[in-house]
C-alpha cells in the first residue's frame, strides 16, 4: 500500500460570522472508514482547507502521478476507490459546517453549505499538485422565452381571457433557482401537488371544496384516474410524479439526510414542467 495526502480547497456559501477577526479555525474529524480529516475554516477569506492521508493501491498512485485525471481515463475499477476519498472529505466538512449553521444559528450560512474550487494531492506533503476532475454533468440547461413580438402577443390573449398561471408554478422555479438538491426535488413536488388542484379547481369548480378543505388523494390518482375522468386522458408524466411524490416523503419523514444526485433533481423539475404544461393544454 501506498501513501496519498488530499488537500481541498473550497468556498463557503454564504457567510459565517466570526471573533476575532483573522482568526482560523481547525477540527479534526473522525470517518467511518478510519481517516481523520483536518477541517481548517478561515472566515474572512470565505474558504476552507480539508486534510486528510489515504492508503491507496500502486495502480491508484500511477493514476495520480501520469495525471489521469487530466485525460479522463481514470480506470472503472478505481472510480469506486476516488469518490470514496471525496465523499471522506466532503462529509467531514459538511459535519463541521452544519454544527456551526444549525447548533449556533449561522443562518447567513447557505444550506448548499460549500462548492468545491480545487483539489491538491502529494504523497510528502511538501510538493503539492492539483488535480484535474473529470467534470460533472450537474447543469440544468433551459430555454427561457424572450418578450418580443409573438410573446407578447400571447400575453395580451392571456388577459384578455382572464387566464392566470397556477400558484404552484412560483414553487416550480424556486426548485429551478435552488442549489439544494434536497429543497430542488421538496419544491418541484409542491409545485406539482399545487398545479394539480388548481387544474382541477378550474376544470371542474364543483370539487374545489373538497380539493382545498379535506385531504385530497396521492399525487399518483390525481395525474392518473382524477385527471382522466375529468379532462379525458391521464397525465404523460403520471409515473414520474408518483415516484417523486414517494422521494418527498422519504426525504419529509426521515430524519437522516439522503444524498440526491443533482443531476436526477434537474430531471424530475423537468418532469414536473411537463406535467404542468400538459396540464395547462387540457385547458
Amino acid at each position: 500500500m501506498f501513501v496519498l495526502y488530499l488537500r481541498d480547497c473550497l468556498i463557503i456559501n454564504g457567510k459565517i460570522i466570526s471573533s476575532p477577526e483573522g482568526h482560523e479555525f481547525s477540527f479534526s474529524v473522525p470517518s467511518e472508514n478510519g481517516t481523520n480529516v483536518m477541517v481548517d475554516i478561515i472566515p474572512d477569506e470565505n474558504k476552507i482547507e480539508a486534510l486528510a492521508k489515504f492508503n491507496i493501491s500502486e495502480e491508484m498512485l500511477k493514476t495520480f502521478q501520469d495525471n489521469g485525471f487530466f485525460k479522463n481515463d481514470i480506470p472503472n475499477k478505481l472510480d469506486k476507490d476516488l469518490l470514496d476519498m471525496f465523499s471522506t472529505m466532503s462529509k467531514a466538512v459538511t459535519k463541521v459546517l452544519e454544527f456551526i449553521k444549525y447548533f449556533f444559528n449561522n443562518t447567513d450560512l447557505n444550506e448548499n453549505l460549500f462548492s468545491r474550487k480545487i483539489t491538491y494531492w502529494s504523497i510528502d506533503k511538501a510538493e503539492w499538485k492539483r488535480i484535474g476532475l473529470k467534470p460533472k454533468a450537474g447543469f440544468d440547461i433551459r430555454q427561457t422565452e424572450p418578450l418580443n413580438e409573438k410573446t407578447s402577443k400571447i400575453i395580451q390573449e392571456y388577459i384578455n381571457r382572464d387566464f392566470k398561471p397556477f400558484f404552484g408554478v412560483r414553487h416550480l422555479h424556486r426548485a429551478i433557482n435552488e442549489t439544494n438538491s434536497r429543497y430542488k426535488w421538496i419544491d418541484a413536488t409542491i409545485a406539482a401537488e399545487l398545479a394539480i388542484k388548481e387544474f382541477l379547481s378550474r376544470k371542474a369548480p364543483e370539487i374545489k371544496t373538497i380539493l382545498m378543505e379535506v385531504p385530497s388523494p396521492p399525487l399518483d390518482k390525481l395525474y392518473g384516474s382524477i385527471l382522466e375522468k375529468y379532462a379525458g386522458e391521464e397525465s404523460p408524466k403520471k409515473k414520474q410524479i408518483e415516484n417523486g411524490a414517494k422521494m418527498r416523503n422519504k426525504l419529509i419523514h426521515k430524519p437522516e439526510s439522503m444524498d440526491i444526485d443533482i443531476e436526477k433533481a434537474n430531471k424530475y423539475i423537468h418532469d414536473v414542467e411537463n406535467a404542468i404544461n400538459h396540464l395547462y393544454s387540457l385547458l
